[in-house]
């Protein structure tokens, strides 16, 4: 017969000197003797969590039976729930070999995987303990990772606190436009909207649903909308909306394509500068060259223009400094104005294309004339991939397209065996790498 040892047990272990263990060192069960399987009237049904929570009852997950059970230990069961490849955990109750859950206990826990109260298939097994009768401590089953009862389950979760569509319309002034979903997840856990559109002084808006039955609005460039209003917005040229349709949070900014960089590099213009780019109008990132200072600027003139220091960025600030002349990463977020400059003080290749394969970049050389520029000669294999990465980081690398290099973008095959000179230029967009 095959015993179950004692696995774990609860206990205060934070005192300097914990009591002596007076529990039982072992369990004395046959683990082949314990078998858990799903409840037939289960199969092809949807469990309403909902109903039975507001019914006031348990509900039925699957069947567990022992077989010579001792008598002063209680069947301890823990179902394990998994969903988008998340596992949580839920207590459970055994009455007469079936094994229930309360509603509002399995509910909770799947909310942590997903707020979406559509109906979902999740996966179910269970990690069995023996509890002794008189004590709240517990020994587990079968040894770390021992699970019983693989079964599938059908659930519908509790209904929504705020219902949140799939799609809706922001309406400017006689105009009506879609508004574009941030994300490829639910809308309950994403519910942010948003679209960039063209704007010519003072305009009229409002938010809508698909039936057009509701809207809502705010005051100002951002806060909370109210429903049944309409608000106002007097800006120029490309203009983000953002909506969050769960908390009713809107904004409302001028979208910058890009930020200009003028400074000490380019004789303080911005024409003459390096951008960096963005994909949201809120986070922008790039390969800058800075000596001694700079600004963030967000058209062809002063009239937008950001500076700062530690990390702050200010409207129309002071001058950003830099301890050295170099090529620096630089990021920039106008939603909670602050930035980040990064010199980087290397630039290499890095692969199993490479000398030093995925272990070590093999590094090239700053041009002396342009800091935006390395140059080198590699030995490629004539097989793998490569990429470029700078400070031994990989926060900082770039790959894909190399006439359109991206930050974090795909492995780049071997161009051939042999040694070949490789140049990154950084110092204009988009990035590039030659290979010759």
């Amino acid at each position: 017969m095959a015993v179950a040892g004692l696995a774990s047990c609860t206990g205060n272990y934070d005192l300097p000197n914990p009591p002596a263990q007076s529990n039982p060192a072992e369990v004395p069960f046959d683990i082949n003797k314990l078998s858990v399987a799903s409840l037939s009237e289960n199969e092809g049904a949807t469990l309403d969590l909902t109903s039975a929570n507001n019914n006031g009852q348990q509900v039925a997950v699957a069947l567990a039976h022992a077989i010579d059970w001792p008598a002063n230990y209680l069947l301890d069961l823990t179902m394990n729930v998994t969903y988008k490849g998340k596992t949580v955990q839920v207590p459970t109750t055994t009455v007469n070999d079936t094994v229930y859950v309360a509603p509002d206990a399995l509910n909770d826990e799947f909310y942590t995987i997903t707020k979406d109260p559509a109906v979902a298939t999740i996966s179910v097994n269970f990690t069995p303990k023996a509890k002794l009768a008189e004590s709240n401590s517990s020994f587990l089953l079968g040894g770390p990772g021992f699970t019983l009862g693989d079964e599938t389950l059908t659930i519908k979760p509790f209904d929504p606190v705020v219902v949140i569509e799939d799609s809706y319309t922001l309406v400017l002034g006689d105009k009506k436009v879609a508004l574009n979903h941030t994300s490829s997840e639910s809308v309950y856990d994403d519910p942010k909207f948003s679209v960039v559109c063209d704007l010519t002084g003072a305009t009229d808006w409002y938010v809508t649903n698909a039936a057009g039955d509701a809207k809502w609005a705010g005051e100002g460039q951002n806060g909370t909308m109210t429903a049944g209003t309409t608000g106002n917005v007097d800006l120029n040229g490309p203009v983000m909306f953002s909506f969050n349709m769960e908390t009713k949070y809107f904004e409302i900014y001028v979208a910058y394509p890009q930020l200009y960089t003028p400074g000490g590099a380019n004789s303080w213009s911005q024409a003459a500068s390096t951008p960096i780019y963005t994909t949201d109008y809120v986070n922008y990132k790039g390969f800058v060259h800075v000596a001694s200072m700079f600004k963030f600027c967000g058209t062809l003139s002063w009239d937008v223009n950001w500076g700062g220091e530690n990390g702050k960025l200010v409207p129309n600030g002071k001058n950003i400094e830099v301890k050295e002349d170099g090529c620096y990463y630089v990021t920039a977020n106008l939603a909670n104005l602050t930035y980040t400059t990064t010199l980087m003080t290397s630039c290499g290749v890095i692969g199993d294309a490479t000398p030093n394969g995925w272990g070590g970049q093999t590094n090239l050389v700053q041009d002396a004339g342009n800091p935006m520029i390395y140059r080198g000669q590699i030995d490629f294999n004539g097989t793998g991939e490569w990429k470029i990465r700078f400070n031994d980081n990989w926060d900082y690398n770039l790959g894909g397209d190399m006439n359109n290099l991206t930050v974090g973008g795909s492995n780049i095959p071997t161009p051939g065996a042999g040694k070949k000179t490789v140049t990154v230029d950084l110092s204009k967009f988009p990035y590039t790498v030659s290979v010759q």
